[in-house]
């Protein structure tokens, strides 16, 4: 590379840079061991510029040093991680990865950098001092900042940011998570699930081939973790259990589990693979409450709502819904993402063929899926096989809807306004058909809870039309408030409700429902009469 007044780069063929100054040949050293380098520049600052076999360098003019960079301390090196983990405190994610035969290890992201952890990180990165290619297992601590990691046969360490400290356990985990009460929860392969406290490890165990382990969302110092055959809740004295044997329509004998997500109250998801005879595999999806005992059931043999013949849950977001993985038998080209809030279905699909398109997912496989609160919504972190990570993003601007079937009279219940965090929005309430006296006692309710979808309960005498046989109550208990105004005073001059939204990222996606109602003592018309219903989306 001639540049300048005669000065001239030139690498020869172990990689050695030679400078000429005019006069002489200068010796900069050699960028990397071995041959095959194909280009050399200088930039502005005469900072020297090669690449080849092995990456880049860069000759720093001011200390005469190289600084190598290439995939294992610059980039996301793996594009089949199993396991991926959300630092809540410093949005950093660790990424399980392999570069490479003796390489190793794992990548760490802070939102603008790799930062590598192997044997080729060339003073950019990380030790990986186990003898192993890659972790199969992550998950940050929000108790210590520190990262679990389970390097592939070799045991569980924990990395602080300077050093590895072995935390002797299990040789293989397929899943780490810290609970509420800083205790890491490890799954392991078979008959496997302990904590770590204290320094020591404590037995809880589980039936069969481990999968998925989850934080459970409310509960203190609870997990959920799931197998083939069984799916707990624990936290180490408290257990509640159900095994494929607790569901009269599962087989012990063929049926397995699959798939796991924790939803608050006491809800967990959890999906079934089917044997339907004749060779053929369905699915089910079961949605459990540990409180009571109670379970749903979605299920493909009889007219389910989801693509595809399984699903496999992944994670339950903000704004209730459910998210999942899909799949169908072989050379059947129905896989993806999708999402489910007990009524409504979203379809991502992925690429029969494999490559990315726009709306879909870049690969049907999904190993490992974390949410993340972001302003306005939440992102759903995925490793797709194949095809390293995905990030979807959903937003939740706020959002007013209808509610119901629309048995009660137009105009009873109006909103102004958005429930917008921070804000305060206005409800209007009123008996537009003027059946009712002057003087009712307006009521407003709200709650988290529906009645029966998508039309609520009909309640005989609860309307506002005398020829409509029954009004429609929609909103359930408990109820977050309920509202008692001022007195109603006739036909088109409704009472105004203001609602104010807590200023709190966490209610983000929450849904609220409300209803309102006139109380008439007078006797003139309806003693309760319901108004329509509304649906609020708290959002940005």
């Amino acid at each position: 590379r001639a540049f300048g007044d005669r000065q001239a780069l030139l690498i020869d063929g172990d990689s050695r840079v030679w400078r000429f100054d005019g006069a002489s040949w200068l010796d900069y050293g050699a960028w990397k061991s071995g041959g095959f380098s194909s280009a050399i520049d200088v930039d502005a600052q005469g900072n020297v510029w090669v690449a080849g076999v092995g990456g880049a360098a860069k000759r720093s003019v001011a200390t005469g040093q190289w600084q190598r960079y290439r995939v294992t301390n610059t980039s996301q090196f793996d594009t089949f991680c199993d396991d991926l983990s959300l630092d809540a405190a410093t949005g950093r994610v660790a990424v399980c990865a392999n570069a490479g035969p003796g390489v190793g290890g794992m990548t760490i992201f802070d939102g603008a950098r790799w930062t590598g952890f192997n044997n080729s990180t060339y003073g950019l990165g990380g030790p990986w001092p186990f003898p192993t290619d890659n972790a199969q297992a992550i998950g940050w601590r929000a108790s210590n900042g520190g990262l679990a990691v389970n390097p592939m046969f070799n045991g569980l360490r924990e990395w602080n940011g300077s050093a590895w400290t072995n935390l002797n356990g299990m040789t293989t985990s397929l899943g780490l998570v810290e609970d509420s009460l800083g205790r890491l929860w490890s799954l392991g392969e078979y008959f496997s699930l302990r904590y770590h406290s204290g320094g020591a490890w404590t037995e809880v165990g589980i039936t069969a081939w481990g999968q998925r382990i989850r934080v459970d969302p409310e509960r203190p110092g609870t997990v959920w973790a799931a197998t083939g055959h069984e799916l707990k809740r624990t936290d180490g004295s408290y257990a509640f259990s159900r095994g494929i044997g607790d569901f009269p329509f599962l087989s012990t004998q063929s049926d397995t589990f699959s798939g796991l997500a924790a939803a608050p109250g006491g809800v967990a998801y959890i999906g079934a693979s089917v044997q339907l005879g004749l060779g053929g595999t369905g699915g089910a999806l079961i949605r459990i409450d540990a409180d009571t005992g109670a379970y749903d059931v979605w299920r493909y043999d009889q007219g389910w709502p989801f693509p595809g013949q399984t699903v496999q849950p992944l994670a339950v977001t903000p704004d209730g819904r459910v998210w999942m993985q899909y799949d169908s038998d072989f050379l059947t080209a129905q896989r993806g993402l999708c999402w489910f809030d007990g009524t409504n279905v979203g379809v991502f699909p992925a690429p029969a063929g494999g490559e990315a398109q726009w709306g879909g997912m870049p690969h049907a496989s999904v190993a490992a899926c974390e949410v993340r609160d972001v302003p306005g919504g939440y992102e759903l972190w995925m490793c797709c096989k194949s095809r390293g990570i995905a990030v979807l993003t959903v937003s939740n601007p706020a959002a007013v809807t209808a509610l119901g079937c629309d048995l009660n009279p137009a105009g009873s219940l109006v909103a102004s306004g958005t429930p917008a965090l921070g804000q305060s929005m206005q409800l209007l309430v009123d008996n537009p058909l003027g059946t009712q006296a002057p003087g009712a006692l307006p009521v407003l309710a709200l709650s988290t809870v529906s009645l029966a979808a998508p039309c609520g309960v009909p309640v005989a005498g609860w309307h506002m039309d005398p020829l409509a046989p029954s009004g429609e109550w929609l909103v359930a208990t408990p109820l977050l408030q309920l509202k008692l105004g001022a007195a109603w005073q006739g036909a088109q001059q409704p009472v105004v409700f203001t609602v104010p939204v807590p200023d709190d990222a966490s209610l983000i996606g929450l849904r609220v429902f409300a209803q309102g109602a006139l109380l008439d003592p007078s006797g003139v018309g309806p003693g309760l009469a319901l108004t329509r219903g509304l649906k609020l989306r708290i959002g940005l």
